[in-house]
Formats: C-alpha cells, sequence, structure tokens
C-alpha cells in the first residue's frame, strides 16, 4: 500500500518531459526498492524559486529531525549507482559510513540541478554563519567598544590638558612663522597643454 502511495507521488511530480524518458521509471523503481532511498519532490511544472523554497524547506526539516548528523550536497544520474558503485559509491567510502540519499529535485537535462545543488550550498552556509555570529550591534548601528572598570575606554588614545595643547599649537606656530624655508607656498594648478609659469628668482639682502 505505502509503495502505491509513493509511485502516485512521483508520477505526479514529474513534467511530462522527464516522465517520457526510459529510465525514469527504473531509476524510481530502485529507489522505492531500497530503504536506504526516499524522495521528496517539488510540485509539477514548479518555478525556480517554488523549486528553491521546496528544496530548503526539506533540508531544514532532516537537520532539525536528525541532527546532529554528517550531511552533504550533490547530483548524479542515478541515485542507486552513486551509492553502490564499487569504485566511487557512498556505501564503500571508508571514511564516513554513509546511511541515507533523499531525492529533492529532477531534471532532463544537466544545467538546473547544478544551480539547485549551488543554492542549498549556500543557504546553508549563509544559516551556519548566521548561528556562529557571537557579538551584535545595538539598534543604533554600530557595536559599542569594551569599556574597563573605570568606565574608559580601553585602547582609547589618551588626550593631552587644554593648557598644553594651546601650547603647542602657539610655539609650532611661531617656529613655521619666523623660518621662511619652512612653509612653500602652494603650487598653481596648470591647464593640459600649457607650461607652468617660471618661479621668480628669490633674493637675499
Amino acid at each position: 500500500m505505502a509503495s502505491t502511495k509513493k509511485r502516485r507521488i512521483w508520477q505526479e511530480s514529474l513534467n511530462d518531459e522527464v516522465s517520457s524518458l526510459e529510465r525514469t521509471s527504473t531509476v524510481f523503481e530502485s529507489i522505492e526498492g531500497d530503504p536506504r532511498f526516499s524522495y521528496n519532490l517539488p510540485r509539477k511544472n514548479a518555478l525556480a524559486g517554488a523549486v528553491l523554497k521546496h528544496c530548503y524547506a526539506v533540508v531544514d526539516s532532516v537537520l532539525e529531525k536528525f541532527y546532529p548528523l554528517i550531511y552533504k550536497f550533490g547530483y548524479c544520474h542515478c541515485l542507486f549507482n552513486r551509492f553502490y558503485n564499487q569504485k566511487w559509491g557512498y556505501f564503500y567510502e571508508k571514511h564516513c559510513q554513509w546511511e541515507h540519499m533523499k531525492l529533492l529535485y529532477i531534471s532532463a537535462e544537466p544545467i538546473s540541478p547544478g544551480f539547485v545543488e549551488a543554492s542549498l550550498l549556500k543557504n546553508t552556509k549563509d544559516a551556519k554563519s548566521e548561528k556562529g555570529s557571537k557579538r551584535k550591534p545595538p539598534k543604533g548601528g554600530k557595536a559599542k567598544s569594551p569599556k574597563n572598570k573605570k568606565g574608559k575606554t580601553k585602547g582609547a588614545p589618551k588626550r593631552e590638558p587644554k593648557s598644553q595643547k594651546a601650547k603647542a599649537s602657539r610655539t609650532k606656530s611661531k617656529k613655521v612663522k619666523g623660518d621662511e624655508t619652512a612653509a612653500e607656498a602652494p603650487a598653481e594648478s596648470v591647464p593640459v597643454g600649457e607650461k607652468a609659469p617660471k618661479r621668480a628668482k628669490r633674493t637675499r639682502a
């Protein structure tokens, strides 16, 4: 009874182009005959946005149900061959014992599955980065700098007293004013194509 229900679901979810392929029924028969495989397909003739929304929802439900777990995304021409192939099959991988494969999307061409895979990878990466961020800026926009016990900001430069600041500025201005060679006249802007005017020679008294 369960097998009949699954068959009705995948046949109703596929468009006419995928349904007309010779090996479509063989692929889904191998999925239904193995407990390590399952599928959850978007509705028939769904647009790109609806396909991604469906895949995001399925992945989120799987992660929430079986967390913590190891998972990966990919695409292939046949789930059975990808899982049980003796050269590159997941079943024979030594480093990780994979338990299950779920089909999220199927197409008659190879481009759209690649976009779905890339979107799932980016969506999962963004979700991880959001969970990993510890400090969040306040509503004002900028994060407050840490302060020590006395209420002063850590790492801030020390302020000089006003009297010393004014004294330093006065002595600096006096030196520049008294020494004529210290200050230079601002350079005049010259239009393109014209020669710069010659400077007048200085004579000392």
